[in-house]
């Protein structure tokens, strides 16, 4: 029954890990999709063992979840990869095994706590599949200049991309600009900007009023940090000769003044549907409905 298996969960521990599991690794003949997970504190050895045996899969895996920087050269034997997911879980790894990795079939990439400039080295290095990027909770030692350098290699490298869930600042407006103007096809776009300065969100606005494709009306804005209501209220006038949005807000603090704005704005049909949630961003990063 193994051998028809087509996906697998490995979650490897610190202590007690059983090697018989290898055998099990080794049994399917087509195996898909796979998510390595391991806790913070991880048993080396036995992780390149488990790695080394899912090479033997490469040319079939097509989603590839990962908690860890790898041991191995797994990502690099993944030459059929369509989505991969990253989560560093807060360790602050280098993930320097994305520095020139080629996954040119890649369609989704996910990635959670990974510095920057080495998603950017990964995405500088795919062939313009990607369709859903997510960069969430970017590594704490980036700065502008990476931030800058990830939101360019997107804009020059996936022509066809229609999502995106990014961390941007005041001094990503630029780029972000020029994202705008070169993925034409952004369909959804979720910003994260946690920013404590109101005239950051009034640039954002302007920015997607003048620059959003036309296929683009789903939004969401995640920040600790309230736009001021004049801004919000001008970036709706603005929308009214385009397709209605759907918008969810998370984390902003809103007074009935916003409510009561954004319910105007859903009877007269610039907002097809809102949500609000003050306290969870972990939400499904495009789950529209």
């Amino acid at each position: 029954m193994c051998d028809t298996m087509r996906k697998l969960d490995l979650c490897i521990e610190k202590f007690d890990n059983n090697h018989e599991i290898v055998r099990l690794i080794e049994t399917p003949k087509k195996l898909y999709n796979v998510y390595f997970l391991t806790n913070i504190e991880i048993d080396e050895p036995f992780c390149e063992i488990i790695e080394n045996s899912l090479i033997k899969h490469s040319n079939n895996i097509q989603w590839f979840k990962i908690t860890k920087q790898p041991t191995t050269n797994i990502l690099s034997s993944l030459k059929n990869l369509r989505i991969l997911e990253l989560d560093d879980k807060f360790r602050q790894m280098k993930w320097d095994c994305l520095i020139n990795l080629s996954l040119p079939y890649l369609q989704i990439l996910k990635s959670r706590s990974v510095p920057n400039n080495v998603l950017a080295s990964l995405i500088e290095n795919t062939k313009g599949f990607l369709t859903d990027i997510v960069i969430d909770f970017t590594d704490f030692l980036d700065d502008d200049i990476s931030n800058n350098r990830l939101i360019r290699a997107i804009y020059k490298n996936c022509p066809i991309l229609e999502y995106l869930l990014l961390n941007i600042n005041t001094l990503n407006i630029l780029e972000m600009k020029l994202l705008l103007i070169n993925c034409q096809y952004l369909n959804g776009l979720v910003i994260v900007c946690f920013v404590r300065d109101q005239t950051t969100w009034d640039k954002i606005f302007e920015l997607l009023i003048n620059y959003a494709p036309k296929n683009l009306f789903k939004f969401k804005f995640v920040s600790d940090f309230e736009c001021k209501l004049d801004s919000l209220k001008n970036f709706f006038d603005n929308w009214k000769h385009r397709k209605s949005m759907s918008l969810q807000i998370h984390e902003m603090h809103f007074t009935d003044d916003y409510f009561n704005l954004i319910e105007k704005y859903i009877k007269n049909g610039i907002v097809k549907n809102f949500r609000y949630d003050l306290s969870n961003i972990f939400f499904d990063e495009f789950d529209w409905n």
